[in-house]
């Protein structure tokens, strides 16, 4: 049976290869979880467009992951399309200004028109929603990373379990590799 694209099962395998591969470039499962609640945050934020260059340069500035980055940004994209007006409406709150009289359709019919005219149409609007976002980010974020490390946590025990001698004690006590230019042990370079 061929698999679709959205096939769910297929996304959470992709995911667990993501998780991986970073576990085995030596990413400690904190840097991990950190990148994908940094990622995932990052991807709710409702000035459409910006989410990948935002989350390109947190993941720069803070040496994390950059595909792990994005596939945070990837789990949570239909999300930030549905969470623009709620966004929008607890800024107005925030900021005490009366709620515009906008609806779904009408904020996604502006984005349809193009960038100036989500800027010139909903441009206080959108000011209203990032700033609610980032109320909610900074406590999104710390969220999400503690609910990440448990299971990042869960993925590294298992592959570092099916690890190439991880079933045999005498091989599991070998050493690691050291780089060319330095003694493995002392008796080596005595």
């Amino acid at each position: 049976m061929r698999e679709s694209k959205l096939d769910p099962r297929r996304a959470g395998r992709r995911l667990r290869e993501l998780l991986g591969q970073a576990l085995r470039q030596s990413l400690r499962p904190e840097q991990v979880a950190l990148t994908l609640a940094l990622g995932n945050t990052i991807g709710i934020s409702p000035v459409y467009g910006s989410t990948v260059t935002t989350s390109t340069l947190v993941a720069l500035g803070l040496r994390l992951n950059l595909p792990l980055m994005q596939a945070g940004l990837w789990m949570v994209w239909p999300l930030q399309l549905l969470l623009i007006l709620p966004f929008i409406r607890l800024g107005e709150r925030l900021w005490g200004h009366a709620p515009l009289p906008l609806d779904r359709t009408e904020i996604l019919a502006v984005f349809q028109r193009g960038p100036l005219a989500v800027a010139g149409e909903l441009g206080w609007a959108l000011l209203h929603a990032f700033s609610a976002w980032l109320a909610v980010a900074l406590f999104l974020a710390p969220l999400l990373y503690l609910a990440w490390l448990p299971l990042v946590r869960r993925v590294d025990r298992r592959r570092a379990a099916s690890a190439p001698g991880a079933s045999d004690p005498a091989l599991g006590a070998l050493e690691a590799p050291t780089p060319l230019d330095q003694p493995r042990s002392k008796a080596a370079a005595e």
